[in-house]
């Protein structure tokens, strides 16, 4: 089947060039319109953090992501309080004052109340915090912010920008910087190493072409698959360094035996139906079986990975594609002329022997000497493993110049309040009123049994108005008429109880992926004493550790199911039971030693191992 392929390539090979050029044309067209890509994706609706945010939303109103961005002032020498300090913020942001795309702008000058205030303004009263909300989202966001991020500046105080609309798009600015500057190193490297291989121009600049076109149509299919469904930003990396590795791979093996068939004394015809027949079979094994194990990301539907691995399935494809396609038609026209020049100082071809014919010789004469010192390498390295730890990635990712990562870091050491992690509380009561008598009770109690887990800082929710006020006081207020409740009470109601839910929040300082932070999720969840309704905790951690948990559930049925597709498709390519046996057998082991390395090199780990060493010292 596969030197007929070759044959009818050979013979079709202009209109197949025409095909691969309409082909490149497309994937142009779609990289030009472009997407809009995120940087994670869509929570999973089965998640509890996820329903507890769905919950929160629908029943109390609150939006699930504001578009905002902070704007941060600061004077060495002057205070907040300073008339000269205001009256420099004011003329900072007098270009954007009322500015339409700005929803609300709230600084200490203008907020609602004196806590708000406080908030707004750092430990030592020398910097300011104004709060921006957009109407805009997405990359219209971006472009907002950079507009007006642009127009703010102060000869008196220096100004930092951050926020969640600058944060996510540093994400996005840096990934483009590490794609431009990966690309730029590796491909003038990549092809210096081709013309090492081929010692021929033209040879050597087959597969780098090849892997440019995969990069470009991997990419285009990439956006046009963010037409249907939420991408992550990361999915770019994914297309770029699997796409640019496979399809120079694949495409060397093809101009290898291309140019090994013509040195045997083949036409051009012949040379193409074998090569086909031969590297062309196993590339395409050889993409499938990539794309089964990019696909196994698939199973991790409602996170970033499954558009991660849908992506890196799809540039693989495009891979095989070229390399099945527009590469055979190319060496059919180009026929001998593959070898032209010749670079004069690089020997010529040989027909056999040279280092790498010595050392397999080598090798297999002494099987049990080489595998087991091998194995046990593979082994050792893959044991630093075992002490994974997954977290979900946040604003530490991104390199310390950036001025959002750095707005980020001074928000959280110099304001009061925003070195808190904050989880939210949904006691849920599908069948009717949360503020019955005995529920009452319930959520009153569940609260302090909250505030008392070791590591929360305080809670807050409706039963927190005045610290004189216990159970019997609350339940006479909360079952009275709704109509003789105080305002102030009844605006704490509006964003806290809804028809069926009650929210309580709980505050500490540890740090959002920490385990801290975890275990009091774990232990709130624990807190099942609420009669009839259901306890849902939501927030940053409860998110990170759903997510977490989520994967590890999920990688049994992945990894299996990976392994069996794998299993057969080598089955057909090779026709034995026992070489992809031990293909498989290798593939675990490999990546067990990348990510025993991957941990390794991390610092929590080093730092494990040092305090262990310290602790075991005399």
């Amino acid at each position: 089947m596969f030197a007929g392929w070759g044959r009818f390539v050979y013979r079709n090979r202009w209109a197949t060039l025409i095909g691969s050029g309409v082909l490149l044309a497309t994937s142009v067209v779609l990289l030009m319109m472009g997407g809009t890509l995120t940087s994670g994706g869509p929570l999973t609706s089965n998640l509890q953090s996820a329903r507890a945010g769905n919950l929160i939303t629908s029943e109390l109103g609150v939006a699930k992501v504001t578009s905002n961005f902070d704007l941060i002032f600061r004077s060495d020498s002057l205070t907040v309080t300073d008339p000269q300090y205001q009256a420099a913020v004011a003329d900072a942001l007098a270009p954007i004052q009322g500015d339409p795309r700005i929803s609300k702008l709230v600084s200490p000058y203008n907020a609602p109340n004196t806590t708000v205030a406080q908030a707004f303004t750092s430990k030592d009263g020398h910097e300011a915090l104004v709060s921006v909300e957009l109407t805009s989202s997405g990359q219209q966001a971006w472009k907002d912010y950079d507009d007006m991020r642009g127009k703010v500046h102060s000869s008196t105080l220096a100004v930092t920008g951050t926020g969640f609309v600058a944060i996510n798009q540093a994400f996005n600015k840096t990934l483009e910087s590490d794609l431009q500057r990966a690309e730029t190193v590796t491909l003038p490297v990549t092809l210096i190493l081709l013309v090492l291989i081929f010692a021929t121009i033209v040879a050597a600049g087959l597969p780098l072409g090849v892997g440019i076109l995969t990069i470009v149509g991997g990419i285009g299919g990439t956006f046009f698959l963010n037409r249907f469904t939420d991408v992550s930003q990361y999915a770019l990396n994914i297309v770029t360094l699997i796409g640019l590795g496979v399809s120079i791979d694949y495409s060397l093996f093809i101009v290898n035996r291309f140019r090994d068939e013509l040195a045997r004394g083949q036409n051009r015809e012949d040379a193409v139906a074998t090569t086909m027949a031969t590297a062309g079979r196993a590339i395409t094994f050889s993409g499938l079986t990539v794309a089964v194990g990019l696909s196994a990301m698939l199973f991790f539907q409602g996170t970033f990975m499954a558009s991660m691995g849908a992506a890196g399935a799809i540039v693989v494809a495009v891979a095989v594609l070229y390399a099945l396609t527009f590469l055979p038609a190319l060496l059919a026209v180009l026929g001998p002329r593959v070898d032209r020049w010749r670079l004069p100082f690089m020997r010529g071809r040989t027909s056999g022997g040279g280092f790498w014919s010595a050392l397999a010789t080598w090798v297999m004469k002494r099987p049990i000497v080489v595998l087991v010192p091998t194995v046990a390498f593979l082994v050792i390295a893959a044991t630093p493993f075992l002490q994974l730890r997954l977290a979900n990635g946040n604003v530490d990712m991104l390199p310390t110049h950036i001025e959002a990562r750095q707005g980020y870091d001074r928000l959280v050491a110099d304001f009061q309040g925003q070195d808190q992690t904050t989880f939210n509380i949904v006691v849920n009561y599908p069948d009717g009123s949360p503020l019955t008598a005995s529920r009452i009770a319930d959520q009153y109690a569940l609260e302090r049994r909250i505030a008392s887990i070791p590591g929360v800082l305080h809670t807050s929710s409706i039963y927190d108005l005045d610290p004189n006020l216990g159970l019997s006081e609350y339940t006479q207020l909360y079952t009275g008429d709704p109509n003789n409740l105080p305002q102030p009470v009844r605006q704490l109601m509006s964003s806290t109880v809804g028809k069926h839910v009650v929210l309580i929040q709980a505050s500490t300082n540890a740090e959002i992926s920490s385990n801290t932070a975890r275990d009091i999720v774990k232990a709130i969840r624990a807190d099942r004493a609420v009669t009839d309704g259901s306890v849902l905790v939501g927030g940053a951690t409860a998110i990170d550790v759903d997510v977490i948990q989520f994967i590890y559930d999920q990688v049994p049925l992945a990894v299996g199911t990976v392994v069996l597709v794998t299993y057969v498709l080598l089955f057909l390519l090779t026709g034995s039971v026992v070489l992809p046996l031990k293909a498989v057998v290798l593939n675990f082991l490999s990546i067990g030693a990348s990510f025993g390395a991957l941990v390794a090199i991390s610092p929590t780990f080093w730092v494990s191992l040092r305090s262990r060493s310290i602790r075991a010292s005399p």
